[in-house]
């Protein structure tokens, strides 16, 4: 249900490697959707990637939306070494992918646990802002999530979720990484 939802350009609250999120599909029409529930105008989303070889470095939608060749040889080594944890990172935009306009970077994450798995494989990449309003700690229950976002969510997950802590977000725009969280 959830994946049909997105595919029709609804949101969904739904729990993530990390932390619940209020998912939404890469578009640019659910991206002001987004923006509107969850009052940020400002700061860029994380892009959650299924782990499928396209999405990959070097795959053809990793070069639509990376602009891979600008990463060292060590960032990216880095980066395919840190797939299986739940690692965030900033990695250099291609100035013709269209998310986050006026902005040279994009973050990434590849989950590898959880119920997030399965559904990014029948949807593929999906915003993922965690389930929380600015200034606000990190919904960390169902009920709680559907007390502030019940007119905002089309479909909330109802399993037996226990949430963890938000990412680390490692920029690899330069050499070194630098963990910025």
């Amino acid at each position: 249900m959830a994946a049909s939802l997105l595919l029709q350009g609804r949101l969904v609250a739904f729990p993530t490697d990390t932390t619940y999120g209020l998912l939404a599909i890469v578009h640019p029409s659910t991206l002001i959707s987004l923006r509107e529930q969850r009052q940020r105008e400002d700061k860029p989303f994380i892009v959650l990637l299924p782990a499928k070889k396209e999405y990959m470095p070097g795959g053809t939608q990793f070069q639509k939306m990376i602009q891979g060749e600008s990463l060292s040889a060590g960032n990216l080594d880095f980066l395919q070494g840190f797939q299986e944890n739940p690692v965030s990172f900033v990695l250099p935009k291609n100035p013709e992918f269209w998310y986050p306009p006026d902005q040279t970077t994009i973050a990434v994450r590849y989950p590898q646990r959880g119920a997030i798995v399965d559904l990014l494989q029948k949807t593929g990449p999906l915003f993922a802002p965690s389930l929380n309003l600015p200034e606000q700690p990190v919904i960390t229950n169902l009920e709680e999530a559907r007390n502030v976002f019940r007119e905002n969510a089309d479909y909330f997950f109802d399993e037996n979720y226990k949430p963890g802590s938000p990412s680390e977000i490692i920029s690899l725009i330069t050499e070194p990484p630098r963990k910025l969280r």
